[in-house]
This record gives structure tokens, C-alpha cells and sequence, in this order.
């Protein structure tokens, strides 16, 4: 892939052998070893599940990979910091399921002796395959990265509850989308007219792209999106595009708001907390008018980027763009709010701030990590994104809803 650049690598040194020396191991240890302690059946059937389990999880975590367009590879450089669908679980699921795997298989074997290579495999690519990764992710992400790590654990290990698994997704029959100009198409490379948003792209109007209707191919999509609105506009009694959404009834909405209300609380240069309540209370009532349709949604609770990279504080006084001074910091103070909203209420949340994290403003401003992507308007200070930004959106959403129409009901348990 374009800007990749493959690291060396022993051959010895990789996720293949390891798994392959491993699967080797079990073998050998289940022909060879002496008075083997055997499985009771049907217990060593439950290795099914896990094989079942271990491959859905590394087809799953490939394909949000590809879908960013990011390397599959060890020892290449990545161009996208992957932190949603079961990378919100684990950092890395690809080699976690490479373990369910061999525990399915030294189950199905049906002795004792063959899980021994389990912890084996497991010490083997912690200790020479990832932390090497973290290593080369640490270097290109910097604060990104290693705010994931701290909520996110290198290894997860679940459980899979029988009859809770069996049940499919829901199906989606109508999806509708809260927000502002950002989602109504706002695009600086399109002025004065708008799209391709991200609204646009995930409805099928940019055909390059695989739409929602790929997933659900009868659903009816509605973008309620009015440009220069805030949470206040939304929550109001009597709002047009709310009523209207909510007399549709959809079962599945994405809620994208806040840019507005910050720009208007920092017109005398200071976001007080009175304010941050209000936007508070705006954002609780809006997903509270929503939740209260007989239809019952799911909502999806998309937080906000930071055209200034986390360094708009270092903005120089003399510069146009000083208003923005102060947005860095009251950025990380909304996103606060809206990801403590969107697990009160029972949400999912989708993060957008890491997505764009080192793909803005920044490179202008002292950012020493930036990447080679622009998602905003060269010199312009536009909180548009251009429609690279507006494709890191979609796939960003489009990464959760393929999360929820595939996923099954699970149950996790940390591991280590």
C-alpha cells in the first residue's frame, strides 16, 4: 500500500510460524506423550465453538483492516489507527483469534497435554511480535495510540454463551441522521454547494463506496441533517426536522452534533460550565425523544474531531484563525460529554476524534506526527472536512453498522 514501508524480518520472527509451530506442537504432544489425561465427550466438542469463534473474529478484524485501507501485514508501517468494532475489546484480535483457534483444536483433540502449546503461542507473539507492533504504532500515532492502549487491553479472552449466540442481529428498516452541515454534505472543495458528504456517500450517492443498503437492502435512509443547527435546535419543542424524524419512526438513527454549539459558546472566548450542562441536558433530551418512539432505535453517538490536531492553543495571536485559540481543550471537554451521554443512555458510540487525530491543522502548528491524508482544506480553517475527511467518516460508521450486522450476543471476560 502507498506509504508503507516493510520493516526486516526474521522468518523465525512471525505470526504464521508461531501459529503454525504451535498447531505442530499439539500434534506431536497428543501423539507422543505418555498416559495422556483424555477429555470426557462430548467436552472436547466445545473445541467447535472455538474454532468457530476464532475465525469469525480474524475474518472480522481483517476485514475492518481492508475496509480502512490499511496494511494487513506485521512489520509494515500502518496508515489508520483502528479502534472500533472488536478492536474496542482488544488490540489485537487477529492474534487472539489465532489462539481461540488452537484452543478449539486442542479441544477436538480430545487430551490434556495438547493446550500446554496454548500459553506457548501466546508468550511467544506477546514477546516478539507485539510488542515490536506497539513499538512501531507508538512511533506513528504517539498520544493517539497510547491513549488506546490505556482503554484497551492487549489480550481479551471470552466466553460465548450458547443460547444467547444463536440470535442474529436486528434488521434494520429505516435509518435517519441528527446533525448539522457536517452530515447535511458540507464540503470545501464543493463550495458553494455541498456533498459528497459522508450522509451522501453511505446513502449510495458515491458510488466507489459499498452502501447501507449492502447490508440491509430494504432500508429506507432519511438525512434530517440542517446545516448551522445546535442540540438546542434539536431538542426544542416543535423542531421541523425533529418532528419529522420522529413521525418516520426508524429503528436505527446516527447523531452527529456539537461543532455549532462550541462555536457559539466561544464567541466571548470561554465555555463555562453552565454552558457544557446545557449541551448536556440538549443531548440527553434529544436521545430521549428518540428512545421514546414505539420503534424503539438503536443510536448511534458520533463525537467530534479537532481540525487543530489537539495544538490549537499554539495558534499565534497575529493569525485570522485565533478565534480558535481555545478549541483543542474544549473539544476534549464535549467528546467528555458526549461519550458519558452515550453510555448512560445505553448508546453505541463511534469516535471520530481519533480518526482525524494528525489529519488536520496541526502540521501548520507544531504537530510533528502528521500523517499523510488531509481531511481538511489546506489554509482555510474549515471545520469541513474534504471528501477524504468525508470518507473516514463513512468508513468509520459504515466499520459499526457492519459490526452489528454481523456480530452475535456475547458475553466478555478479561484475560490479561
Amino acid at each position: 500500500m502507498g506509504g508503507e514501508k516493510p520493516r526486516r524480518m526474521s522468518i523465525w520472527k512471525n505470526p504464521p510460524v508461531f501459529f503454525f509451530g504451535a498447531w505442530t506442537m499439539m500434534a506431536a504432544l497428543h501423539q507422543f506423550a505418555p498416559e495422556t489425561p483424555r477429555l470426557p465427550s462430548p467436552l472436547n466438542w466445545l473445541g467447535l465453538a472455538f474454532l468457530a469463534i476464532g475465525s469469525a473474529l480474524d475474518l472480522q478484524s481483517v476485514l475492518r483492516l481492508l475496509l480502512a485501507r490499511t496494511t494487513v501485514f506485521p512489520y509494515r508501517d500502518s496508515q489508520t489507527l483502528i479502534t472500533t468494532g472488536v478492536y474496542r475489546f482488544t488490540r489485537n484480535p487477529i492474534y487472539l483469534g489465532m489462539a481461540l483457534i488452537l484452543l478449539g483444536a486442542a479441544l477436538m483433540l480430545g487430551t490434556l497435554t495438547p493446550l500446554l502449546a496454548i500459553p506457548m503461542f501466546v508468550w511467544l507473539m506477546d514477546r516478539f511480535v507485539i510488542r515490536m507492533e506497539e513499538g512501531m504504532l507508538e512511533e506513528r500515532f504517539g498520544d493517539a495510540y497510547r491513549t488506546y492502549c490505556r482503554q484497551t487491553r492487549r489480550w481479551l479472552m471470552f466466553f460465548f454463551i450458547v443460547a444467547a449466540s444463536a440470535a442474529q442481529a436486528r434488521e434494520y428498516t429505516s435509518f435517519d441522521v441528527v446533525g448539522d452541515s457536517i452530515s447535511e454534505g458540507g464540503n470545501p472543495e464543493f463550495y458553494p454547494d455541498t456533498g459528497p458528504g459522508w450522509v451522501h456517500i453511505l446513502f449510495g450517492e458515491y458510488q466507489s463506496e459499498p452502501a447501507i443498503q449492502r447490508l440491509w437492502p430494504r432500508i429506507v435512509t432519511n438525512n434530517y441533517a440542517v446545516s448551522g443547527t445546535t442540540t438546542s435546535d434539536w431538542a426544542t419543542t416543535g423542531s421541523a426536522p425533529m418532528d419529522d424524524l420522529l413521525s418516520g419512526e426508524p429503528d436505527l438513527v446516527a447523531v452527529l452534533l456539537g461543532f455549532n454549539d462550541l462555536s457559539d459558546f466561544l464567541t466571548d472566548d470561554i465555555v463555562t460550565t453552565s454552558e457544557q450542562a446545557l449541551y448536556r441536558q440538549n443531548l440527553n433530551t434529544i436521545i430521549d425523544r428518540l428512545q421514546a418512539m414505539p420503534s424503539s432505535p438503536d443510536i448511534l453517538v458520533i463525537n467530534l474531531y479537532d481540525m487543530a490536531d489537539g495544538l490549537s492553543e499554539s495558534i499565534p495571536a497575529t493569525s485570522s484563525f485565533y478565534y480558535y485559540h481555545l478549541w483543542s481543550p474544549e473539544i476534549l471537554a464535549m467528546n467528555s460529554i458526549i461519550e458519558d451521554v452515550a453510555a448512560q443512555q445505553g448508546c453505541m458510540f463511534i469516535d471520530l476524534f481519533q480518526v482525524f487525530f494528525h489529519h488536520c491543522y496541526g502540521r501548520d502548528i507544531g504537530d510533528y506526527e502528521p500523517l499523510d491524508s488531509l481531511y481538511i482544506m489546506p489554509d482555510l480553517y474549515d471545520v469541513h472536512p474534504v471528501t477524504e475527511g468525508h470518507l473516514a467518516i463513512y468508513r468509520t460508521v459504515y466499520e459499526r453498522l457492519l459490526s452489528l450486522k454481523y456480530e452475535k450476543q456475547m458475553a466478555w471476560w478479561y484475560f490479561f
